[in-house]
Formats: structure tokens, sequence, C-alpha cells
């Protein structure tokens, strides 16, 4: 715990790869002003409580948009998040610019505070639900033991998205 990433540029060496940053069972993990391209992901939240995200780019390849595989849509969807706390008690998103995820910015859990982000050209822009085991971390399936619950989400913008720019479904509350 008590971890900074700061001013870091994560790009995949070969094509896409899968996963830029996780943090696991790590608390007050600061991650900021870093730059991530061509990963499937980009900023994973697994049993992170106090973590903060600020002020990143992350530019996620589209996967699910690719035109020459008609089935992209339903292999990908889902498969790629710009920044997703999965668990972790009060994290903090802010001030993040995230585009060409399927979700861009996910919030599961509780008390978490997400504001002046930015989510573009993603599938869906901005989600508060609870995650289903899309990923596997340490080879064990991970999901949200809690949907999304007590997130303040405010001055965000999510535009030129394919599906919705704010999706807030399965008992987030």
């Amino acid at each position: 715990k008590d971890v900074r990433v700061r001013g870091l540029r994560f790009t995949a060496a070969y094509g896409v790869a899968n996963c830029a940053l996780v943090i696991q069972d790590s608390g007050r993990v600061e991650v900021s002003g870093n730059r991530i391209d061509q990963f499937q992901s980009g900023v994973l939240v697994q049993h992170g409580d106090k973590v903060t995200v600020k002020e990143n780019v992350i530019h996620i390849t589209p996967l699910w948009a690719d035109p020459g595989n008609p089935n992209a849509l339903a292999e990908y969807f889902g498969a790629s998040q710009g920044i997703d706390v999965i668990n972790g008690q009060f994290a903090r998103i802010i001030g993040n610019e995230v585009t060409g995820a399927s979700f861009g910015i996910f919030g599961n859990d509780a008390h978490g505070e997400m504001r002046g982000n930015s989510a573009s050209g993603c599938l869906v822009g901005v989600i508060l639900c609870r995650q289903a085991p899309v990923y596997a971390i340490d080879g064990s399936p991970v999901w949200a033991e809690n949907a999304s619950n007590l997130w303040r989400v405010q001055d965000n913008l999510a535009f030129v998205n394919y599906l919705v720019g704010y999706l807030v479904i399965d008992g987030a509350h």
C-alpha cells in the first residue's frame, strides 16, 4: 500500500497487450499523470481501498469495433475497460481521458467518487454496475462482490460512445 505510479508511459510492444496496470490487494495506491496506449484494458483495481486514479490518458485498442471481424462485438463486449474498480471502497477516479474501451470507466463497490473525466469512442462511456467474471487475476475469476453503491458521479463527459454515454444497472444505487 501507499504506492504512487506517476508520469509513466505504458505502450504494448507487439500489438495489443492485456492490461497495463493491475492493482490487487493494495490500498491507498495513486495512479496519476500516466499515458496508456494499445492495451485491452488500462487500470484494473481488485481489492484496493482508497485507490486514486487521476489525470491519466488511456487509449484502449477498440477490438470490439473491428470491421474485419463480424463477431468482434460478441467476442469483446465487456472485455476491455479503461479504468475498472472491481472491488475497492472509497476509490477516486478524477480528471482522466479514456477512449476506445468497451466500458470507458467502470465503477463497482462502494463510496467511490468519479468526477471531471471524459470517456469517448467507447461502447459505453461510464458504467455503474456489478462486474461480471470476465477477468482472471492469479488464475482465479474476478467479479464485483457488490453492485455500485454510494458513488458520487459529477462533471464527467461521455460523448461519441456507440451504445450509451452512462449506464446504471444491476442494482447500482
